[in-house]
């Protein structure tokens, strides 16, 4: 068990945000557990070698391997009691030192899990050492863009009403959220360090993670990937479209981790455009005459996406919004959609899975595979992949299943044109 290893990084976390580097035994035994329940079966087989920390914890293992770190490091580290110690007064490149220094003593498969569990459980890690995260300010964000998603799906239903009803009231509505909202954001650079600041960050990302693994449990797919259900999980425009369900504690904590990382701005200018396009496709499917039982979750879907892109591409000092003020313009930076191909690829193939049978049947799925669709057809428009084409044809299941291959003739049918343009 790497105890020496968890402890250190114990200790940075409570260093890095000026807490006292004290520890107790039950606190030490609290994360240990929650670690331990985190690892696959086989894996806390292997890393107990038959020991039992859990509820009936070996405490003469634990306390050994806990007096062999105090004695390595006697110079840094000392026991008072029930309390374990770090020397105050440590710079934190030594404490980073003596931290590299117990990554050699483990395998890396080890030090990986650690620093998995580390990353994505630091919520709970803090609620056990004692790192307090304001997570009344967290409460109040997440009312507010409640009453903001909430805006949206009222433009949703107007729409789907099919009444000539004003939307005065209801934009109206949505720009004074959205100037609370403004509000909030800007006492959060202004009076919030940039620890604390990356720390509300992961309570947001924490939640979601917490809310998600339920959500996609409803989203089957034909062909795992562990890579793709990771995009779904965590990618807010992937879930808006899918998963018609609030989406808000994602996209807030994209949000403020927008405002923290660096990102490629190219990229950034692709992903709104590639969105936008979906946007674009999605409204010409539900303004043709012949009326489809999954157009109204297709315009709950808009709707949910563009609370997500408003949230996150929405210049704040402006009063208007992206769709509502025709924000989005055209830019004169290079287009780099390589983001997406992962996923429009696997699309393809995963789609073409399905049975004229399972989808007739399954007005859900019927939805998905049409969403899926309009992702691949997004790209395509934009990038004139010719592997969409190639990698659609190649398919064995291509033109064997009615409604499956009605998906990709809109894609099919701009080919034949091109070509055609190109003969002419």
């Amino acid at each position: 068990m790497p105890i020496s290893y968890i402890t250190l990084i114990l200790m940075k976390l409570l260093k890095e945000r000026e807490k006292k580097t004290i520890i107790s035994l039950e606190q030490l035994s609290k994360v240990i557990s929650e670690f331990l329940a985190e690892l696959p079966e086989e894996q806390e087989e292997v890393l107990l070698e038959g020991k039992d920390l859990s509820e009936d914890r070996d405490y003469e293992t634990f306390s050994y391997e806990l007096n062999a770190m105090i004695n390595k490091y006697s110079n840094d580290i000392f026991q008072f009691e029930n309390f374990i110690i770090l020397n105050p007064n440590i710079e934190m490149d030594k404490l980073d030192d003596l931290i590299n220094s117990e990554v050699i003593q483990y395998f890396e498969y080890i030090i990986e899990q650690v620093n998995e569990f580390v990353k994505n459980r630091k919520t709970a890690i803090f609620k056990i050492i004692g790192i307090n995260v304001n997570e009344e300010l967290y409460d109040n964000i997440m009312s507010l863009e409640e009453n903001i998603e909430d805006d949206y799906e009222e433009l949703a239903k107007q729409e789907l009403s099919k009444e000539n009803i004003s939307s005065e009231k209801i934009l109206s509505n949505l720009k004074i959220n959205i100037f609370k909202r403004n509000l909030l954001t800007y006492y959060l650079k202004e009076n919030c360090s940039i620890r604390e600041y990356k720390d509300l960050c992961h309570l947001f990302m924490n939640k979601a993670d917490s809310l998600s693994c339920d959500a996609l449990k409803l989203l089957k797919l034909k062909i795992k990937s562990r890579k793709i259900n990771n995009d779904l999980q965590s990618n807010p425009f992937l879930r808006a479209l899918f998963i018609v369900d609030t989406n808000r504690e994602l996209a807030f904590a994209k949000y403020l981790s927008s405002n923290i990382e660096k990102k490629d701005k190219t990229e950034e200018i692709s992903k709104q455009r590639y969105y936008k396009r979906v946007i674009d496709i999605i409204d010409r499917k539900v303004n043709k005459k012949e009326y489809d039982s999954i157009y109204d979750s297709l315009t709950v879907a808009k709707y949910g996406l563009m609370y997500v892109m408003d949230l996150l591409y929405r210049k704040e000092s402006i009063s208007d919004y992206l769709f509502m003020g025709g924000n989005i313009k055209e830019d004169t930076l290079d287009e780099d959609y390589s983001f997406a191909e992962d996923i429009v690829f696997y699309f393809i193939n995963e789609v073409l899975e399905y049975t004229d049978m399972e989808v007739s049947k399954n007005d859900n799925k019927d939805f998905e595979n049409t969403i899926k669709s309009i992702l691949i057809e997004a790209y395509y428009e934009l990038t004139k992949d010719e592997r969409v084409i190639e990698t659609i044809k190649n398919n064995l299941n291509y033109g064997k299943y009615h409604f499956i291959t009605g998906l990709f003739d809109n894609i099919i049918n701009k080919n034949k044109t091109k070509i055609k343009r190109k003969e002419e």
